[in-house]
């Protein structure tokens, strides 16, 4: 019964009961012997294997408990071929308090490395590499120590491993920060430096020695300055991080809308797991890996994965909904998605989208009433002033109402005769819950 179909099991019992009638096992043991049995329609194991995975469990509990650096780090390493799976255990490392640093050139192992208090980030985590490439690197460094510039790299690797993709993905991924310079200066000169290395390879080869070698071992490509072109634009240079390491190191496109998120955002991607199935909720992210798919009347929908900063969420645009969105529908734009949250009995979650907002343009777009709440109890004239100044201030189209909130927890709702529309916007919202508390201001969204 590994299917855990409870019926099946059911009509089995007749069966089993005749059986036992012709063996002559009295019914009542017989029934008894059968109920032990109809529980594995459930889930059962026998006690070996129970035995085992509880001791499995207890040691893994230990470990996590009193060595959490080196667990992380060796959860960290059995997953290193799942991005998805990567990110949660990095942002698990983040909840927990445990530093992961950056890939490093002269740093990193192959594999993620637990130290006392900080975990070191696993070269054969980046995309596009491959183990290969990173255990040559690993061991031409092991003969010079350390690499003192991206010629020098060029110039001491086996190139037809450690091919310019290769290359290419070490740098975006900041694999060579370390060396002080910055990545899109080092993309810049990587055709010379490869040229570089090709060449003191064909030298080695054939047993020659550059000319200026023998003065003070001087090399012409290893002194050659590197022109400071400047750095790739913050979400080039994120979008680049996210593409090599599947998360972002150095920012996250997400940062400058913390004021939008925390005021529209009911979850967050790990949290979703407590919404009840079937409710509709609001979530804010990145989208991610866009697919556009046509159904049989020809219509166009999506399907992309939704990405905060604790995971991803899948989420399915049906026509409908794509036509009218389909131009925020694309790679890395951060949205706001309402949808309804749908929960498979495994766990799976998806989103059923019913509308998407711009994160940028959400105080404008998305919130169709505000509410402010009053405590009358403790409302005196100052208030009433200060309101007056901070509604004159924000014009605006959002219409507005007041919740009066009495000491019983009585609420009147007072809609003005005449539409006041204000201007919902954070510093407006910050001024009011100066005057009547956290939570005073209720932003109402809808399409």
């Amino acid at each position: 019964m590994g299917k855990k179909k409870k019926q099946v099991m059911k009509g089995q019992q007749k069966k089993f009961l005749t059986g036992c009638e012709i063996n002559k096992i009295q019914s009542a043991k017989a029934k008894r012997i059968f109920s032990l049995i109809e529980q594995f329609a459930g889930y059962g194991f026998n006690k070996s294997h129970s035995t085992a995975y509880a001791l499995l469990a207890y040691q893994t509990a230990y470990l996590k408990t009193h060595y959490p650096v080196h667990f992380m780090a060796s959860l960290l390493t059995s997953e290193m071929s799942n991005t998805d799976k990567i990110v949660k255990h990095l942002n698990d490392c983040k909840k927990m308090g445990i530093p992961v640093s950056p890939p490093d050139i002269n740093e990193s192992q192959l594999d993620f490395v637990g130290s006392s208090n900080e975990i070191k980030f696993g070269l054969a985590a980046i995309q596009n590499v491959g183990e290969t490439a990173i255990r040559s690197v690993l061991s031409c460094r092991k003969e010079i120590e350390r690499f003192s510039s991206l010629y020098e790299f060029c110039e001491k690797v086996d190139l037809r491993v450690v091919n310019k993709r290769v290359i290419e993905s070490l740098i975006k991924s900041g694999t060579f920060d370390s060396l002080g310079h910055h990545r899109k200066s080092l993309m810049n000169i990587l055709d010379r430096a490869i040229e570089s290395g090709q060449k003191a390879e064909r030298d080695r080869k054939s047993g020659q020695k550059d000319l200026f070698l023998s003065l003070d071992n001087f090399s012409p490509a290893k002194e050659e300055d590197i022109p400071d072109v400047g750095e790739w634009p913050d979400r080039q240079k994120w979008a680049y991080e996210r593409e090599t390491l599947g998360y972002y190191i150095t920012g996250h496109p997400l940062q400058d809308y913390e004021a939008e998120l925390q005021k529209f955002s009911q979850y967050d991607v790990i949290s979703l797991g407590e919404a009840t199935s079937g409710k509709t909720i609001s979530i804010g992210g990145l989208v991610t890996d866009f697919q556009k798919r046509v159904n049989k009347k020809g219509d166009s929908w999506a399907m992309f994965k939704l990405e905060d900063l604790s995971g991803t969420v899948k989420a399915l645009a049906w026509s409908n909904i794509y036509a009218r969105h389909k131009n925020l529908l694309e790679n890395d734009v951060p949205i706001l998605l309402r949808g309804r949250c749908e929960v498979s009995a495994q766990g799976d979650i998806q989103i059923i989208v019913s509308g998407i907002f711009h994160l940028g343009s959400l105080w404008q777009e998305a919130v169709s009433k505000t509410s402010i709440r009053i405590p009358l109890p403790s409302l005196n004239e100052e208030h009433i002033s200060q309101l007056k100044s901070l509604l004159t201030e924000h014009p605006g189209t959002c219409p507005l109402e007041f919740e009066l909130l009495e000491q019983q927890k009585h609420r009147i709702i007072v809609i003005p005769e005449e539409d006041l529309l204000i201007d919902p916007i954070p510093s407006f919202i910050k001024a009011v819950e100066n005057l009547f508390g956290e939570n005073s201001v209720a932003l109402y969204t809808g399409e």
